[in-house]
């Protein structure tokens, strides 16, 4: 009988579970075997760690138990981290000295925040700040500083949160409505800090328009050109002289390479002068054709399009891609090329049941892109879950194929084709309470497959 071929997965990311969940027992061939080493069984979907800090969700709800799904995949669940790869003989070291072996590997390891550590640390973040990263630790930081005031009878006075991308966005909102419920009467400040000269300015002006409404509406200020150089107990220190007094600080400042990049880049597992690991379309590893990565610690160097930036959803759209090439790369098949898309429907929670999105350069706003985006975190995490996983004799046989199709492909929102541009437009662009949020997916769906449509319907918006 011929050694079985080895699958390692390196990290329980985004990516990664749709890799478990695939590459089950029945849709394989009995000589592969997958492992999987991740020292947290249950890591946190980062689209609904902003809802958890907002107690829109408990933490429960956002966390994925990789060991129900190892199991029912068959696949080996290692609770440990690696420490080191030896490229020359395809070997991971793990943290207790352990040596894990691999025909071909993936790396799924995420990133840490900017600032907390290494060349880019800014003095006092790491004693005075609550970092978002690692995203399985932010909501249970945060529960501390509340208990903590609790205990003492205090209450906030300022929420300084560091970095005005959407997630830290979207965290300046999760902080004014989860303390303001926690802490009523309290008459705390939640101020942003933005580097830049605008918020968003990559996005359209609807887009920046709504989003800088829901903020005055909830009384968040803004401060921009914002470069923040230290971090004392109780003051934010900018490096024009200015201070910000603070009570706590978010520290929101984007993503920096995981510690595990550094040590791979020493043992043929090369990255680019950021610490990113460097792949090529296939998700494959410039260096080492064995190893692959995705999600937020790669880099894809591609001639015809720049490497995504670090957001959830490229990591969860890189899924089946990965899959069928790790797959492939055993068989010696071709690889398949993962090109992100140029755009996305992108969604931030206001924390009060409510949500701002952008697409198509049209800005939404009211309880129905709440909805929409619940919905679509919520269908993600089912995947995943024990009571929903399917029983093998539903599985495909290891004879076929893996796809590249997405988890939301099958997913069916009332028909959209008899709606006129003038009414989509209508419907996309109300904010009451009444909006049926699963038809405006709809219409949204119909825009990215009908470009006439979407032109017609973006010209009703802008009379």
């Amino acid at each position: 009988m011929s050694s079985p071929l080895r699958i390692v997965l390196v990290g329980g990311g985004h990516a990664h579970l749709q890799v478990i969940k695939a590459l089950n027992k029945r849709a394989l061939p009995s000589n592969i075997h997958v492992t999987l080493i991740d020292p947290s069984p249950l890591p946190s979907y980062s689209g609904m760690v902003p809802g958890c800090v907002s107690s829109l969700y408990t933490q429960d709800q956002t966390r994925v138990e990789l060991e129900p799904l190892a199991r029912w995949a068959g696949v080996e669940y290692i609770s440990s981290s690696v420490v080191s790869i030896s490229s020359s003989s395809n070997t991971f070291t793990l943290d207790d000295s352990t040596k894990c072996e691999f025909d071909v590997a993936s790396l799924d390891i995420g990133s840490t925040t900017r600032g907390v550590k290494g060349t880019t640390k800014i003095p006092g973040v790491a004693e005075f700040a609550i970092p978002t990263r690692p995203i399985n630790e932010l909501v249970s930081r945060v529960e501390a500083a509340e208990q903590s005031m609790k205990s003492m009878d205090a209450s906030p006075q300022n929420v300084v949160v560091v970095g005005a991308g959407p997630a830290g966005i979207e965290l300046a909102f999760a902080m004014r409505a989860r303390w303001s419920k926690a802490f009523p009467g309290s008459s705390f400040k939640v101020t942003l800090l933005d580097t830049g000269e605008s918020l968003l300015p990559n996005e359209a002006a609807p887009c920046r328009k709504i989003t800088n409404d829901a903020l005055k509406d909830r009384a968040i200020d803004v401060v921009h050109r914002a470069k923040v150089i230290e971090i004392t107990a109780t003051q934010v220190l900018m490096d024009d002289g200015t201070q910000i007094s603070h009570s706590h600080v978010i520290w929101a400042t984007g993503a920096a390479s995981h510690p595990l990049a550094e040590e791979l880049s020493r043992n043929g597992v090369e990255t680019d002068d950021r610490g990113w690991i460097r792949v090529n379309r296939n998700l494959q590893s410039v260096s080492n054709p064995s190893v692959f990565a995705a999600g937020d610690c790669c880099a894809i160097e591609d001639p015809e399009f720049n490497s995504p930036p670090k957001a959830g959803v490229y990591a969860v759209r890189s899924g089946p891609v990965l899959v069928a090439n790790l797959v492939n790369y055993l068989k010696k098949e071709t690889l398949t090329p993962y090109i992100p898309q140029d755009d996305f429907l992108k969604l931030l929670m206001l924390g009060d049941g409510s949500a701002v999105g952008f697409r198509f350069g049209l800005g939404l706003r009211g309880k129905w892109v709440w909805e929409l985006k619940d919905h679509i975190d919520q269908m993600f995490m089912d995947l995943f879950k024990e009571k929903n996983l399917i029983s093998s004799s539903s599985l495909p046989s290891p004879t076929s194929a893996p796809t590249c199709s997405q988890y939301d492909e099958s997913e069916t929102p009332p028909d959209a084709d008899s709606v006129s541009p003038k009414s989509a437009a209508h419907e996309l662009a109300r904010t009451d309470d009444d909006v049926d949020y699963m038809m405006n997916w709809g219409l949204l769906r119909r825009m990215m497959a009908e470009e006439n449509f979407k032109n017609d319907v973006t010209g009703f918006f802008e009379q």
